[in-house]
């Protein structure tokens, strides 16, 4: 068996992992001396410092074994939720082929807001405001479900950040011409409505046609996107992961409503990540993270 492993490349295995491990170490030392965000620095330290693979029935090796810190502010463990949640969705959106649906992608804005204070309360306001939004009517005619995703940009040159909502949205096949159809200004009004605005707040909604899972990756890609520091310095990229992590404790960035939450209860899917016992396998190879070389080398 050992002979076998040899003939593949192991870089083919752990080099996503690698590049996601160096983003995770880099945030680690920024949070390091933060007082109120030390344990999640050591959390994310030792995140994926080692991973264990076994040969399936396929022939492919996969990931069996691994020590996940599933932090919010980890870029690896956030990677590893999305390809979760992917894959979660489209087992929901075969499901739901017998309801004959379609999907549309509908994003939800307010407006940016400055400091960490500010961004709290936008985003317990944006969350209520969606609450709102749903109940109406029209929206509960026109709606079969949905899965909202919260996603909180910074913009570097003015300082700002933007929470906004994605929504993944199930509706009748024959929602587009039927008299429950919502044009993109209805929707903005109702919204804008649902927000207790005198202004209008932007939105974007598209329908997604042809092959579902593109926009089904289009949408779970921001319900948990890895964070990005772009060029920040470390005083900046300080402040917005210190922002990030006292804001997002405790919310639930993802959540689900009518046929899309009944489909994820009805098939049972688990959210988090999980991994057999490595001893269930007959071989598991491991590899740790060297630090000084960034690179996982066998064990």
């Amino acid at each position: 068996m050992y002979s076998d492993f040899t003939k593949i490349q192991a870089d083919d295995l752990t080099s996503e992992f690698e590049k996601y491990k160096d983003t995770t170490s880099r945030i680690a030392d920024l949070l390091r001396d933060d007082f109120l965000l030390n344990e999640v620095s050591e959390k994310l330290s030792n995140c994926g410092d080692f991973l264990g693979f076994s040969k399936g029935a396929d022939g492919k090796y996969n990931l069996v074994s691994a020590n996940f810190c599933r932090q919010r502010l980890c870029p690896m463990c956030q990677k590893r939720k999305s390809l979760k949640m992917y894959a979660n969705t489209l087992q929901v959106c075969a499901y739901l082929e017998k309801y004959k649906v379609r999907y549309i992608h509908l994003v939800l804005t307010v407006p940016n807001c400055k400091g960490g204070t500010a961004l709290n309360k936008c985003v317990s306001e944006l969350f209520k405001s969606f609450g709102r939004f749903y109940k109406y009517k029209e929206i509960k005619k026109a709606f079969r479900g949905c899965l909202r995703c919260l996603e909180i940009t910074y913009n570097e040159k003015v300082g700002t950040f933007h929470p906004h909502l994605h929504c993944l949205v199930a509706v009748n096949e024959s929602y587009f011409t039927s008299r429950d159809y919502l044009s993109y200004d209805k929707l903005r009004l109702l919204w804008q409505r649902a927000c207790n605005s005198g202004g209008p707040y932007q939105i974007s909604v598209g329908a997604i046609k042809g092959d579902v899972a593109k926009g089904v990756a289009e949408v779970c890609k921001y319900c948990v996107k890895p964070l990005e520091l772009g060029n920040l310095d470390t005083t900046a990229a300080q402040y917005v992961l210190r922002t990030y992590g006292i804001v997002l404790k405790g919310q639930r960035c993802v959540q689900k409503y009518g046929l899309i939450k009944e489909a994820f209860k009805a098939l049972g899917i688990e959210e988090e990540e999980t991994f057999c016992i490595a001893d269930n396998y007959d071989e598991v190879y491991y590899f740790r993270y060297d630090k000084g070389l960034k690179k996982y080398v066998r064990y």
